[in-house]
Parts: C-alpha cells; structure tokens; sequence
C-alpha cells in the first residue's frame, strides 16, 4: 500500500489512528496541507496540543530516514498561530521497518523531542477492506476487490 493510501485509511478509522497515537483526537485541522516547509500529511488538535503527524510507511533505507527526517525538522520551522503548542508525530509501519532504522528514529526522536509511533500495515489492509465494503453498502457501487 503507497503512503496516500494508508492516510485515506488512517483518517477514515480514527479510533485506530487514536490508538495508534496514544492520544485522544479532538478534530482534524486538516491533511495534505502545503507549507513553505513542505506537505503536512496531517494534523490534529488535542485537548491541550495540535499534533502534527508524519506518516511513513516503512523506512527501509537511508534516503527515505533522511527525507522523513528532514520533512519533520522543517515542521519544526514553521510558526503556527495557535494557543496550543504543536507537537510532532512520525507514525511509520513496523512491519517494513528493519530495526536498524527503527532505532535511528528513535535516537532522532530523542534528541528532538519528537513522538514516535508505528502502526501495522496488516492492520491497515484489513481497515481498507472494510473501508471498501462500507462504501459498497452506502453508494451501491460496487468497486472490485481490495
């Protein structure tokens, strides 16, 4: 599954996406969002803090650890205008991330005081099924199989 996929899911399930971020979601500030500093793949506002995810899938190479790092130090850089702090999540799938890189992201987290999540992209192909099926029953279109 390609990255834009995966969100599609995330945002359509958000009490997995809750789970998966340990935090309880408030209301999505949006998704896809363009700044000077890059695309924000999405965020949210919390009771006290607007999280600003990084959604990966797996990082099984140093050039998607630099630009997934890179994207998040250039969040870093931008001035939100809002009573709530921002605070930063790289969410990336463990299955198809060789520990190797999962603990470079983890020393990175560390030393920046970023949130590190994962998610199952197992458990994302089974919400995207459901995501299909739920859609077929309320549009009458049928749309093949997952």
């Amino acid at each position: 599954m390609n990255e834009s996929l995966v969100q599609w899911v995330l945002l359509r399930r958000p009490e997995y996406l809750q789970r998966k971020l340990g935090v309880q979601l408030e209301r999505k500030l949006g998704e896809n969002y363009t700044t000077d500093q890059g695309r924000i793949d999405f965020a949210f506002e919390t009771k006290s803090e607007i999280l600003v995810v990084e959604l990966e899938t797996g990082i099984d190479n140093k050039a998607k650890f630099e630009y997934c790092i890179d994207q998040v130090q250039r969040y870093k850089q931008i001035k939100f205008v809002t009573e709530k702090p921002p605070k930063f999540i790289i969410l990336y799938d463990q299955e198809n991330t060789p520990p190797r890189y999962a603990q470079l992201l983890n020393d990175f987290s560390v030393k920046l005081n970023i949130l590190l999540r994962t998610y199952s992209i197992v458990d994302v192909q089974e919400l995207y099924k459901t995501c299909l099926e739920e859609l077929t029953k309320t549009t009458g279109i049928y749309l093949g199989p997952p």
